[in-house]
């Protein structure tokens, strides 16, 4: 909290403000008016949060102490159309602030504050927000340095766990969701944690693989052949009528060539079969044994 002082025309005797009656469009006060007893005594403390106008009040008592309009005018309250009024009551009379102008002032009235400081003490080109505020570290006596020390120890201390915990909650946070990191802190420790990541991860693998049988293009339509018309005369014939139809086959086949029963050609080809046909060259690897042995039984072929 700022420092103030006020110096009437004798030493010590009670300031010559007596009260503040209104306070308009400068800072945070848009429409302040005096309620209850806010005369000034001997010692009066005024105090509140940061951004609650103890430093606006300073700048206007420095304003008329200056008779700096400056002070105020800097401080209009943004988006008030009205200009600044300020009206305080003297012991003396009354002080007005209007139209950008006062009508008392010169008051004798000292300020310690943060522009003092600025205007008074030498902390080389520029005073920075760090700078002001190490001057509120300021400390004096052993007692007093020794609070201060252990205070600078204490502050330390939590600024390293602090960092500790936002370097845990980063690495927690990359495996857990944020909504879900109360819960999984309050995990007990599973003693079979181990098999149990193992299988997880086996799972994990599985469903990879299944990502990637899923990511392949389908197998291809293979459009089936038609089937024999005759499919069905075929599958109900047995190895008997296939012999009974071969044989009318060779006799209509001998016939149609005039060789009438003359079945020699058979048995002198015959003994050459090895994989080719003796007769016209073709292929006769597989054929069944069966039917060779039926045809050597119908035409009594011997050695």
């Amino acid at each position: 909290m700022p420092g103030i002082r006020y110096i009437g025309s004798e030493e010590g005797r009670f300031a010559p403000i007596i009260k503040i009656d209104h306070i308009g469009a400068v800072g945070r006060f848009r429409a302040y008016k005096a309620q209850g007893d806010v005369t000034f005594k001997k010692y009066t403390l005024i105090f509140g949060e940061n951004g609650r106008g103890k430093t606006t009040f300073c700048s206007i008592l420095r304003s008329m102490r200056l008779n700096d309009p400056a002070h105020v005018l800097g401080r209009k309250t943004l988006g008030q159309e009205k200009s600044p009024v300020i009206i305080m009551k003297l012991a003396g009379g009354e002080a007005r602030f209007a139209n950008g102008a006062w009508s008392s002032h010169g008051q004798r009235i000292h300020l310690f504050d943060a522009q003092y400081v600025a205007d008074n003490v030498y902390f080389g080109d520029a005073i920075g927000t760090e700078q002001r505020r190490n001057l509120c570290k300021l400390m004096l006596g052993d007692e007093g340095i020794a609070y201060r020390r252990a205070y600078d120890e204490a502050d330390a201390a939590i600024d390293a766990a602090n960092a500790t915990l936002r370097r845990l909650r980063q690495t927690i946070t990359a495996h857990v969701r944020q909504d879900q990191l109360e819960d999984f802190v309050a995990l007990k420790p599973a003693p079979d944690i181990d098999r149990k990541i193992e299988l997880k991860r086996g799972e994990v693998e599985g469903l990879r693989e299944i990502e990637s049988l899923r990511s392949r293009p389908g197998g291809e339509m293979i459009e089936m052949p038609p089937l024999p018309t005759h499919l069905s005369r075929i599958l109900n014939q047995t190895l008997e009528s296939v012999s009974r139809e071969a044989d009318r086959r060779v006799r209509e086949h001998l016939a149609a060539h005039g060789m009438g029963g003359d079945q020699e050609w058979i048995a002198r080809g015959i003994p050459h079969m090895r994989k080719d046909c003796p007769f016209c060259g073709q292929s006769i690897e597989g054929l069944l044994s069966v039917l060779v042995g039926r045809l050597t039984q119908r035409f009594y072929i011997t050695d």
